[in-house]
């Protein structure tokens, strides 16, 4: 099913555009719904050390580890400001991506051969198609109202 997901977000993206950046494309998906996922969650729920982006290249440029404090004044106000954006954007990401961890059928393959339902199928069959329907329309109607020797 993670291949089928896979597969359609590729396609779907390469109705809009040309093959290489449709490939970079979901080879990004697959990167952040995979393995960056975690770094996301720890980030926009605001458990990851050193603030969100800005304040965290503001810490690079100063020479600043996470458990210095910064100085209150209006810099830190600003960067504050522009880093709940940016979270707020991050988040967004995260929502937006399938999440890949429901595909792992390690855990229930090394018990035995009995795969419960409720626990492992029903919800990446459920994400699967949560994703593969909408991109399903989504790509019909991009390529009915495009013409061809546009692409």
């Amino acid at each position: 099913l993670q291949m089928v997901l896979i597969i359609v977000l590729g396609v779907t993206a390469s109705c809009f555009v040309k093959g290489p950046v449709a490939t970079l494309l979901t080879f990004g998906i697959l990167l952040v719904s995979s393995w960056f996922n975690d770094l996301l969650k720890g980030l926009a729920t605001g458990q990851q050390e050193g603030g969100g982006p800005f304040e965290s290249a503001y810490r690079m440029f100063m020479h600043l580890n996470p458990t210095i404090s910064i100085d209150d004044g209006p810099l830190k106000a600003i960067m504050l400001v522009v880093d709940k954006g940016a979270i707020g954007f991050l988040w967004t990401v995260q929502h937006l991506f399938p999440r890949f961890e429901y595909f792992d059928m390690i855990p229930f393959v090394a018990n035995g051969f009995e795969v419960p339902w409720r626990a492992a199928l029903l919800p990446s069959i459920c994400v699967t198609l949560a994703f593969v329907i909408p991109c399903l329309f989504l790509g019909y109607f991009s390529m009915k109202l495009r013409e061809m020797e546009a692409k």
